[in-house]
């Protein structure tokens, strides 16, 4: 078990039960902000509630195998800041279908933006505002200028078509 604890370790910790390398962000009085490098979750977790283990060296120098990324395009309806139960659950369920083709569209502060394709060509950014889960917004100079929420899909197809984004004041399809 580790003892001393320092922003910038590198060391194993549990999620969901199961050991995983994690990132010392930040130190606080009471509690650490960590970050799941594998998972690419970060957690303020209190001091009392959590363990960690040391890494081998080896381990520690390993790449990471998950990327913050964020769907473009859209914005996940979420209350007081957090993502309902109901739309995460939805979320996990839409994403067990696999296999995806994931198409980068850029990168904003460490975090890449992405269009996500089934099979089908179907995009899961367009199927989570439809299931009523997200909203369309426009981006501008990679801000967002505003968001669209449409009654149905004629609404939405005579204003603007999905997975288009506006960028330096030109359409992106």
């Amino acid at each position: 078990m580790v003892k001393e604890i320092a922003i910038g370790l590198a060391c194993v910790s549990k999620f969901e039960g199961l050991y995983h390398r994690v990132y010392i962000k930040e130190n606080h009085v009471t509690t650490y902000v960590i970050i799941y490098v594998d998972l690419g979750i970060t957690e303020e977790v209190k001091k009392t509630e959590v363990q960690f283990k040391h890494l081998l060296v080896y381990f520690s120098t390993l790449p990471r195998i998950a990327i913050p990324c964020r769907l473009i395009g859209i914005e996940l309806k979420l209350e007081n800041y957090e993502m309902p139960p109901e739309t995460y659950k939805e979320l996990n369920y839409l994403c067990q279908g696999g296999p995806f083709f994931v198409e980068p569209d850029g990168q904003v502060d460490g975090v890449l933006h992405v269009k996500i394709f089934d099979v089908d060509q179907l995009c899961l950014n367009d199927f989570v505002v439809k299931k009523g889960l997200a909203v369309y917004i426009l981006i501008f100079n990679n801000n967002t200028l505003r968001m669209f929420q449409f009654s149905s899909s004629s609404q939405l197809n005579m204003t603007i078509s999905p997975s288009t984004t506006i960028k330096n004041g030109v359409d992106q399809q």
